[in-house]
């Protein structure tokens, strides 16, 4: 299978200004139009605001970003809380990733990698020792209206059976535990970037694998919540919550957190690099 470089892309930012900045690649989505068009976009390393200067680095601005580089331009990532709208009258807050007036350029060639297949990985992550390659990254491949959307990420972590425990005793612990398949893997990488038709969503990625294949995957989007939202209730006080959380109180104390999930119909391959 032919993928991205990740181990070795890298991004040099702001190209043109006095200083640059390098960063790694920490996932690179393809969209394919239905004529088999092909697009790509980088999505940077996590940065912070700094000054550089001998004097001092950093300051008192609270937020990180990234750089999200297409074949079509390049555009700012925001994340934090001072990033957070203060207008109570505006219901929808500005993007996390938006336009950006630097240009930036990405070195990321392509080279054969390895499909891991279930059994495999899952013999592998119940093997220790320091020997252990634990360098997996997955492929997700969903269909979004025509276009054919796939996602390139390194596995930040994976959720995997105890091979010490009796897996038939595992509901004793969760009895209200929905129950599933006890030979599975579930790895998880975020921030990385969804595409949802009409815009570059900034989200965690999960994906539940069993031998029979892609079970589940899902999308945590980056979005504005209230802060009457943080607390979970049920009935009546979750209906407060939610009538307090679209007052202009509720919509002046807001933060912004992964909380949006969506699910997808696709496909998740493991793989590494030889």
């Amino acid at each position: 299978m032919r993928v991205p470089d990740l181990p070795n892309a890298y991004m040099v930012n702001t190209y043109d200004g006095f200083n640059r900045f390098q960063t790694l690649v920490e996932c690179v989505l393809e969209r394919e139009a239905k004529d088999g068009t092909k697009t790509r976009g980088y999505l940077s390393s996590r940065c912070r605001p700094e000054a550089v200067a001998p004097s001092f680095i950093f300051g008192e601005m609270i937020y990180s970003f990234g750089i999200f580089h297409t074949d079509q331009g390049t555009y700012s990532v925001y994340m934090g809380s001072s990033q957070c709208p203060r207008h109570p009258f505006r219901r929808r807050p500005a993007p996390a990733i938006k336009p950006f007036s630097e240009r930036s350029v990405t070195y990321c060639g392509d080279v054969d990698a390895r499909v891991v297949d279930f059994d495999s990985a899952l013999a592998d992550l119940q093997r220790e020792g320091l020997d252990k390659n634990n360098q997996y990254f997955m492929k997700i491949s969903w269909q979004c209206g025509e276009d054919r959307l796939s996602l390139y990420t390194p596995c930040g972590y994976i959720n995997f059976p105890n091979p010490t425990r009796d897996q038939d005793r595992a509901w004793d612990d969760k009895p209200d535990y929905p129950r599933h398949e006890l030979r599975y893997i579930q790895p998880i990488r975020g921030p990385v970037v969804y595409w949802d038709g009409k815009d570059y969503q900034l989200a965690f990625v999960a994906a539940h694998l069993t031998a029979s294949g892609t079970q589940r995957l899902e999308f945590c989007l980056y979005d504005d919540l209230s802060f009457f939202q943080l607390k979970p209730g049920k009935g009546w006080r979750r209906t407060i919550q939610n009538l307090m959380a679209q007052s202009w109180i509720g919509r002046y104390f807001t933060m912004r957190d992964f909380h949006r999930i969506v699910p997808v119909e696709g496909e998740c391959a493991l793989y590494r690099y030889p």
